[in-house]
């Protein structure tokens, strides 16, 4: 599979991964962290926190023109430094808050907008 073919594929998991694994809401205010923690398992966790990732690696690529730095240090905060027990710590700090927002601050703390 080429480059282009590839990222819009992994683009179109990084909205269907998430989705697949939320539980029922009735609108976007009623998902918070508080869900992903106390209404997932830990592999609904995961895949959902690796969509999230995803998403925002693809969102800094395309406002970095392309660049793969950005992207490639989200990738690295979230693979290679493991930090999905830093996420459930914010999200147990912040309950009531978006999860994939709590995710952006996280990752802007280390790779910068």
């Amino acid at each position: 599979m080429n480059r282009k073919k590839y990222l819009k594929y992994i683009g179109n998991m990084a909205v269907a991964l998430p989705l697949a694994a939320l539980p029922v809401a009735t609108n976007a205010a009623d998902f918070n962290a508080e869900k992903v923690l106390n209404e997932m398992s830990a592999k609904e966790q995961a895949v959902y926190l690796a969509g999230v990732v995803e998403g925002l690696a693809i969102a800094r690529y395309m406002k970095d023109g392309k660049k793969t730095d950005g992207m490639g240090c989200i990738y690295d905060w979230f693979y290679k430094d493991k930090n999905i027990p830093t996420i459930m710590a914010a999200f147990e700090r912040y309950p009531t808050y978006q999860p994939g927002a709590i995710v952006d601050v996280l990752v802007k703390q280390k790779c910068g907008e």
